[in-house]
């Protein structure tokens, strides 16, 4: 299913970018730029509102349990990428690969950590050290709800842009109409 949301996106955006080239050349006649905005604001738009979409349901449904274990193979990344990864080694003998963006000195490897988790991205929500140098540290970040309202909604805003392309009368040069 996910590979296939995929491909749908990817198609959409190049459909937008090769309108958007076409848009560009500037060698089309006035009806073709109407239609080439309306196809480029609208597969944008589907690709924008679709992933919002779907980010949005997934991140709602996602499980959220709270896990307590050791932190083992903890790797910390500063720059583009920053975040800190471990593996969170429960008491059962489980072990979860998770993710956060913080990265600094009050994580260590042999912690004894409680974390809520967003199960479907491995994402930390909550993370509290229990044991260790840093016991009684809480750390609690984003779960990225806020960042697929705002893609769900410019796509919405661009297919508004896209109909109104499409119910605006063509013109024969950019200063006309």
């Amino acid at each position: 299913m996910a590979t296939l949301q995929l491909l749908l996106i990817v198609s959409f955006a190049l459909i937008g970018a090769w309108s958007g080239l076409k848009l560009c050349s500037g060698i089309i006649d006035p009806v073709q730029r109407k239609s080439y905005q309306c196809i480029c604001c609208a597969s944008i738009a589907i690709v924008l509102g679709a992933g919002g979409a779907i980010s949005i349901v997934r991140i709602s449904k996602s499980p959220r349990p709270h896990l307590e274990g050791r932190i083992a193979g903890l790797r910390q990344y500063s720059g583009r990428s920053a975040g800190s990864y471990f593996d969170l080694k429960a008491k059962d003998g489980n072990s979860i690969s998770l993710r956060m963006s913080y990265h600094g000195p009050m994580l260590s490897n042999g912690e004894e950590v409680g974390v809520t988790v967003l199960s479907n991205y491995g994402a930390v929500l909550d993370l509290t050290v229990l044991s260790g140098a840093h016991a009684d540290w809480n750390r609690t970040e984003d779960d990225g709800l806020h960042s697929a309202y705002f893609a769900a909604c410019a796509g919405g805003l661009l297919a508004l842009l896209a109909i109104f392309f499409w119910l605006r009368p063509a013109t024969t040069t950019l200063g006309d109409g």
